[in-house]
């Protein structure tokens, strides 16, 4: 049996995923006080390598191979745009898998910020 391949989420479903996984990831933040404009860097006391595991999760969870983009905003819909970016772009995006790299990729993205 083929299956077809399924379109990426919408924007709107997609900042809802990314605010559900940065609350469940950063365990101290309640629901209520993240919205897209939540810059992940600035607005709450976090260290980075609880960011780090954030964005794994966001990566693992779209099947998302492990990307930074300096010019990603580190806000809830920066990172959201971004993840919608990169699944429209990618024809194959149920077929990605996760490469080596993240936490020298993820200084690079904190330091541009």
């Amino acid at each position: 049996m083929e299956t077809k391949p399924q379109a990426p989420p919408s924007k709107e479903e997609i900042t809802e995923i990314v605010i559900d996984i940065f609350v469940r990831e950063i365990a101290f933040i309640d629901r209520s006080e993240v919205s897209k404009n939540t810059n992940i860097l600035d607005d709450f006391k976090i260290y980075y390598d609880d960011i780090s595991l954030f964005l794994l999760a966001v990566f693992r969870h779209f099947n998302m191979q492990i990307i930074t983009n300096p010019d990603c905003p580190p806000t809830i819909e920066g990172i959201s745009n971004f993840v919608f970016t990169h699944l429209s772009a990618d024809k194959n995006f149920e077929e990605r898998h996760i490469h080596k790299g993240l936490w020298r990729r993820f200084l690079s993205w904190m330091q541009a910020h």
